[in-house]
């Protein structure tokens, strides 16, 4: 559990006297950001000690350079799915369900997100890639 991961890396860092500046934690890349944010923000309000001691400053997505675009030119066709707002398509069926995963995860993490990393830019080409 996030909480309590943090909660005794807090701890062990006050039994040695060096409290830590920052806590990066990384998330998987399907990880939905908002999820972990709100468990946070829920528990800060509930009047956990832990934030005493911290408190959530940013949230940042890295977005891989190379494979946004690739993504963003999928977004048309399955921007046509209802699927993606009520979890079936216009017939009925579900959509291509990989790729509209994949999209609705980088979409969430996008919103999500206070600072936005774009890795991998030395693979792009065209104005955002090196130069």
């Amino acid at each position: 559990d996030l909480l309590l991961a943090l909660s005794e890396l807090v701890h062990r860092a006050e039994e040695r006297g060096k409290p830590f500046d920052h806590v990066v934690v990384e998330a998987t890349g399907v990880a939905d950001p908002a999820e972990a944010r709100d468990r946070l923000v829920a528990a800060r309000d509930d009047g956990n000690e832990l934030f005493a001691y911290m408190e959530l400053h940013t949230l940042v997505t890295v977005v891989d350079g190379a494979a946004l675009p690739t993504l963003l030119r999928a977004a048309g066709p399955l921007l046509e799915h209802t699927a993606l707002v009520d979890g079936t398509s216009d017939s009925g069926a579900p959509p291509p369900s990989a790729a509209s995963a994949v999209l609705s995860v980088l979409v969430a993490q996008v919103e999500c997100a206070d600072v936005i990393v774009l890795n991998k830019r030395d693979l792009l080409r065209g104005p955002a890639g090196p130069g």
